[in-house]
């Protein structure tokens, strides 16, 4: 993870402090000149479902803080093929402020892809938590040509925290 809590609360006191940065000179003028960029012909693409996001924090009665992200990516079809690419997230994050080993963070993912009368998806859930002294990851994958299931997988791993 790049941001998780340790597993106990931490007060840090600062007695005395100093931040130092670099400071770069200004420029007199250009510094350097780029020739113009080069680029392939814009994508003919039609959006077949627009894009949506949404965030919502909650406080539950006992303190619990959740944080729901739900991410519609769109879809898109290709104008030259006809290929329609489109996925969607669901995020959670839990932590109660008082106990940073509450944390939890569950993932929902959805990628489409489809032709004509032949489609294909595939449904990723993930979940993670800690202990004091060990991260615990769970994942499910499951893979579908139309509805049929084509390939799954469930797996679990315990990573230790190693000073994290």
């Amino acid at each position: 993870p790049s941001v998780w809590p340790s597993p106990r609360r931490v007060t840090l006191t600062f007695t005395q402090a100093s931040l130092a940065l670099p400071l770069r000179a200004l420029a007199c003028g250009d510094e350097w000149t780029f020739a113009p960029p080069e680029g392939a012909p814009a994508w003919r693409a039609g959006n077949v479902r627009k894009a949506a996001s949404l965030r919502n924090t909650e406080r539950r009665a006992d303190g619990t803080v959740v944080l729901t992200v739900s991410n519609d990516f769109g879809a898109d079809r290709d104008l030259d093929h006809g290929l329609t690419v489109g996925s969607s997230t669901q995020e959670t994050w839990t932590i109660h402020p008082d106990d940073p080993l509450s944390a939890r963070a569950e993932i929902e993912w959805q990628q489409t892809l489809d032709r004509d009368d032949w489609s294909v998806r595939t449904q990723t859930k993930s979940a993670m938590w800690s202990d004091a002294t060990h991260f615990h990851i769970t994942g499910k994958v499951v893979a579908y040509e139309g509805d049929q299931v084509v390939f799954e997988r469930e797996y679990r791993d315990v990573i230790e925290r190693d000073c994290l």
